[in-house]
């Protein structure tokens, strides 16, 4: 393990600091709309499938565990039988102080300080509900993947993961017009026309990966050579014009019809680009795999 100043950067990816976890709390369109989710899951395992209790867990929650401690007030606390497991103690520490103030202890089980990757769970009951938010643009840098691969062997087979699913697509954009930027009224007036346009004329490709809770059912992550799921290629069979830029869209589907996109303009959907990836041009082949340890990240390469 590597100590780093954003954090702690295990075997499988970083775990944010509890300083950075807690900004997070600012990005208020993602908080506001996984809290909306989560509580659509909740609602959905109670008065959907009739369940008199579920089991959560939520991983790596950060020093506010901001993501379920809010709704509590709306359950009763024998419908929720909570489970919270962070790798930072001062953010474990964090949670327990606040669970206390506010007299929430009857609604958990379990709060375990631990790396969230050396879980086992011995209890037969598998949990009802999954909360994992370790995400960053394009799945960069923290470990969502290897976090929902090791967890959903321990959800119900009509449990629900938050977010529910996560898609990562390719398309080609002319990202110097999209990010051009310019300090005169004027000047910058016309130049949010041809952002826009250039916004408007992105090339969809493909969608890349898409990470839900049948994640260990699609693919061994543990079997995986190098550590690194290999993913379709894409031809370019057309002209790009100016479209000559290769960019990675986030969309998260928290829960039903809650979705995160890069409309919401928050951190985790804006759009990824590496480069070193030249400019696509007719009759390439964009090679896509993902990468999985201590950085991971897709991988992109071209061939003619």
């Amino acid at each position: 393990m590597e100590k780093a100043e954003k954090g702690a950067i295990l075997n499988n990816g970083e775990f944010l600091s509890p300083k950075t976890a807690a900004g997070s709390i600012l990005d208020y369109v993602r908080t506001t709309k996984f809290l909306r989710g989560i509580k659509k899951a909740i609602d959905y395992q109670l008065n959907i499938l009739g369940k008199n209790k579920i089991v959560i867990m939520y991983a790596q929650p950060g020093p506010y565990a901001e993501l379920i401690l809010p709704l509590l007030p709306l359950y009763k606390n024998n419908q929720l039988s909570i489970n919270i497991i962070g790798f930072h103690k001062q953010s474990i520490d964090a949670v327990h102080s606040l669970i206390s103030h506010f007299e929430l202890n009857d609604y958990f089980d379990e709060i375990i300080n631990d790396d969230p990757m050396q879980y086992e769970r011995n209890n037969v009951n598998k949990f009802d509900l999954l909360i994992i938010e370790t995400i960053q643009k394009a799945l960069i840098t923290e470990p969502q993947i290897a976090l929902t691969n090791h967890f959903s062997k321990f959800l119900a087979d009509d449990g629900s993961l938050i977010p529910e699913q996560i898609k990562v697509s390719a398309s080609l954009a002319d990202l110097p017009t999209e990010l051009a930027f310019s300090s005169s009224k004027w000047t910058n007036f016309w130049l949010n026309i041809k952002r826009k346009n250039a916004f408007n004329n992105r090339i969809f490709l493909n969608d890349v990966l898409n990470v839900d809770k049948n994640i260990t059912k699609k693919q061994k992550l543990s079997d995986l050579p190098n550590k690194q799921i290999i993913l379709d290629s894409v031809i370019i069979k057309d002209n790009t014009g100016r479209m000559k830029n290769l960019i990675l869209l986030t969309e998260i589907k928290i829960f039903d019809d809650v979705i995160l996109s890069e409309e919401d303009d928050t951190g985790i959907t804006k759009p990824y680009y590496d480069r070193n990836v030249p400019s696509i041009e007719l009759g390439m082949t964009i090679n896509f795999s993902y990468q999985l340890g201590s950085y991971p990240r897709f991988l992109m390469s071209v061939t003619m």
